[in-house]
């Protein structure tokens, strides 16, 4: 207890005002406080160094975490801008598609109006040979 108290007052009287006529006690002494400070600084460095080097590995990690996500955050902007002109291009095959289903329905309309015309026409037709081959039959001719 009396030593750390000792070594508390040298520390404070170094700190504060480090002028070596300032001690209130023989060389010796401070060079003795000096060294335990010295040991148990030791100590504690022997303590830490392994902290620290974990810690330089968790950095080094961090940094390349850090650059495969900034990897992976430009592949997937990458990805959403070809999805993007994908998504551009599915709409214009689709509105492409509709303009040819409606033509397509239209010609359709049309031919089966004009398949319509022609069978009333073929069927006028042929009623007209009928009656012409019936009118013939009924007047034999010699």
């Amino acid at each position: 207890m009396l030593i750390c108290r000792r070594l508390h007052q040298l520390r404070q009287l170094f700190l504060f005002s480090p002028s070596s006529g300032l001690y209130s006690c023989p060389l010796p002494m401070t060079d003795g406080g000096a060294r335990l400070i010295k040991l148990s600084y030791a100590d504690m460095l022997k303590r830490v160094d392994p902290l620290c080097k974990e810690l330089k590995d968790l950095e080094t990690k961090s940094e390349d975490t850090r650059q495969k996500g900034e990897e992976i955050t430009k592949i997937i902007a990458e990805l959403e801008a070809s999805i993007a002109k994908y998504k551009e291009e599915y709409a214009m095959v689709i509105s492409d598609a509709s303009v040819i289903k409606n033509d397509l329905s239209t010609v359709e309309k049309k031919f089966l109006l004009r398949l319509r015309h022609l069978e009333k026409s073929l069927l006028t037709a042929l009623n007209e040979v009928k009656g012409r081959i019936l009118d013939n039959n009924r007047y034999p001719q010699f």
